[in-house]
């Protein structure tokens, strides 16, 4: 695990190349309405009940890392496009607005609009997303 001395932030090998601009969660929530804060709240608290999570707010999204990033989010002005990394075996679902293989994983692309979305699926995948971000044995 490499730890850029400039930003603090964490990797796995030294030469990621990264910005090291700092932001907070706070600057992509401030220019939202009240009812996507509240979702973006929701959705990160969700994720954190699959365990320990560090989250990085980026210039252009946010992140949510284990031993290795697995969950995104970017906040737009009407929905929440989230993305993650789930197994490679996942099924296709309409609810992707896009998916792509990475290596043996899929990284999988959605929109969340409203609360109800947060659903016993969508609660699998990010599970099974956190999962996959574990430490290698």
């Amino acid at each position: 695990m490499w730890i850029c001395p400039r930003c603090g932030r964490q990797f796995k090998q030294e030469t990621r190349e990264h910005s090291c601009e700092v932001y907070t969660i706070e600057d992509h929530l401030k220019s939202v309405p009240e009812e996507l804060r509240r979702l973006y709240l929701d959705f990160e608290s969700a994720l954190k009940h699959c365990g320990p999570v560090s989250v990085t707010a980026l210039k252009s999204m946010i992140v949510f890392r284990r031993e290795s990033n697995f969950a995104a989010v970017a906040l737009r002005r009407d929905r929440l496009r989230a993305s993650m990394l789930l197994p490679g075996s996942t099924p296709a679902s309409l609810r992707f607005v896009s998916s792509k293989p990475y290596g043996r994983k899929l990284h999988v692309e959605f929109d969340l609009r409203d609360k109800d979305e947060l659903d016993d699926e969508l609660r699998a995948w990010m599970q099974q997303a956190y999962d996959l971000a574990a430490p290698a044995a």
